[in-house]
């Protein structure tokens, strides 16, 4: 079950947003439910009581009690892997916006096509596409891709790396990148690296929401950086 959450504090628009939703996803005949909240705080209790509570959360930027762009760095804080579509009436916190990896930042009335677009993506990227699976000798290991934050070589080892842990086994990144989703970009010959969980591009490597920083390759920088910001601005 594909879990939304909408969290604005205009009733008409959410109960228009909404409607949206319920739109797409019957459409494309994707089991899900919807839940919408007026109050950010109600919102964030809940992550935080459960941070796998939504796989997407639509979340209005100006609202009383808590912004948008404050409940969505809590988000993140939780540990929640959950998806983020902004969608407000003022554009001026779109580059504010960026440091939390929202999948898009749509303005207010929600154009229904774009809106489509990105539940599609997440649904597409973060649903879908749940895991990678793996085996070394007798041991099989299961990543869910969101977890996996850069893969590395050396000979011809796979090092597979999340947050908290990492495992060992035969393979080269030409084959593994055929089991990837389209946010594991090839940016060096030696790495992998998850763009979803990228927090800041400088010269020649990436600093990920780990802090843990990713080379990029001299001889395709260029083309590297501007996957990313395609990405990023998709």
């Amino acid at each position: 079950m594909y879990r939304i959450a909408i969290c604005d504090d205009e009733p008409l628009f959410a109960e228009s947003l909404h409607s949206q939703v319920d739109d797409v996803l019957f459409r494309y005949e994707i089991q899900y439910c919807v839940t919408v909240f007026s109050d950010p705080r109600e919102l964030l209790s809940e992550l935080l009581r459960n941070p796998d509570a939504f796989h997407l959360v639509l979340l209005d930027i100006m609202m009383e009690n808590m912004n948008g762009i404050d409940l969505a760095r809590a988000l993140r804080e939780s540990k929640s892997r959950a998806g983020i579509i902004f969608i407000t009436a003022n554009s001026s916190f779109a580059l504010e916006g960026y440091a939390v990896r929202p999948i898009q930042y749509l303005l207010k009335p929600a154009d229904p096509v774009k809106l489509r677009e990105a539940i599609l993506f997440d649904y597409d990227q973060n649903f879908t596409q749940k895991r990678l699976l793996v085996s070394s000798g007798q041991k099989t290991y299961s990543f869910a891709f969101p977890d996996i934050t850069y893969i590395e070589v050396y000979g011809h080892t796979l090092k597979i790396h999340t947050e908290n842990d990492s495992a060992q086994c035969p393979g080269t990144l030409r084959n593994l990148s055929a089991s990837l989703p389209g946010c594991f970009l090839r940016c060096h010959k030696s790495y992998i690296v998850n763009l979803a969980r990228v927090s800041d591009i400088k010269r020649y490597e990436f600093t990920l929401d780990t802090k843990k920083r990713v080379p990029i390759g001299k001889e395709n920088y260029l083309s590297v950086q501007n996957a990313f910001v395609s990405y990023a601005t998709r």
